[in-house]
C-alpha cells in the first residue's frame, strides 16, 4: 500500500467462494468447505498473484474434511477443517 489513507484495488479475481484467504509473496492461498466429503470443489486454491490485474489459479488441492481456516508460510500451507484437524501441505516446486 502505498499511500495508507488511500489504498487502490490492484487486481480482482474470482474467490471460488472462498471462507478464508492467506498470502505469502505472490501466492494467495483461498480455503473453501467443501458441502461433504465427497464434494471436490472444496480444498485450497493456490493464486499466482504476481501480475495482479491477471491472477492464474496454479492449483486446486483437496484436502480431508471441510476446510474453513488457512495460513501460509514459505511453502506450507496450513489448512485447518471442521473436525479439528490441520493438514500440512508443501506446495515447493
Amino acid at each position: 500500500v502505498t499511500n495508507p489513507l488511500s489504498p487502490e484495488i490492484a487486481g480482482t479475481g474470482p474467490s471460488y467462494n472462498a471462507q478464508q484467504v492467506a498470502a505469502v509473496g505472490n501466492v494467495a492461498v483461498l480455503a473453501r468447505s467443501a458441502i461433504s466429503h465427497f464434494d471436490g470443489s472444496g480444498g485450497l486454491y493456490v493464486i499466482d498473484t504476481s501480475v495482479p490485474t491477471q491472477q492464474q489459479l496454479v492449483n486446486h488441492i483437496i484436502v480431508p474434511g471441510n476446510t474453513r481456516t488457512v495460513t501460509a508460510d514459505g511453502n506450507l500451507i496450513y489448512a485447518g477443517d471442521s473436525s479439528s484437524v490441520v493438514d500440512i501441505v508443501n506446495v515447493a516446486q
